[in-house]
């Protein structure tokens, strides 16, 4: 065998023969290969955390469907590739932002669990004014309370 073929060599020239053959640099293959994986930060960075199985698998959607449609306005030339990126980036967060909301309010304890209904009537209640001469607003809290 000739010494001179090594795997590297080999890597190169599949990757120079893909790049010949679809009519694109090896530099714009690395470009386009970079672009993609900016879509997929979020997932990759989420699989860090734990976190539900269902937002790992949004974020994943969200970041595949954005590949094909970067090539649509690669194509369209209607938005620069940062503007799409942040709002790929921005759909991701708020996805994110209501599966949070979501499995907090899941998590919430409602505020009637605990107490328990009186079995009688109230008879005494304390009214605790905070106020700057709170004792001229007494005879005007007391008979608002009694009105009701």
């Amino acid at each position: 065998p000739n010494p001179r073929i090594t795997t590297e060599w080999l890597a190169a020239a599949s990757a120079r023969t893909f790049a010949a053959t679809m009519g694109l640099s090896p530099h714009m293959i690395m470009r386009q290969v970079l672009r993609t994986l900016g879509f997929f930060v979020a997932p990759l960075l989420l699989t860090l955390q734990p976190t539900d199985g269902k937002l790992l698998l949004t974020i994943c959607v969200i970041s595949v469907a954005a590949v094909p449609l970067d090539g649509l306005r690669q194509r369209k030339r209607c938005a620069p590739f940062p503007l799409f990126l942040l709002l790929v980036y921005t759909l991701q967060a708020a996805c994110c932002l209501l599966f949070m909301h979501g499995m907090l309010r899941e998590r919430s304890v409602p505020i009637t669990q605990g107490s328990t209904p009186p079995d009688s009537p109230i008879e005494t209640m304390s009214v605790v004014i905070a106020a700057h001469n709170e004792h001229q607003y007494m005879q005007r809290t007391l008979d608002s309370i009694l009105e009701t």
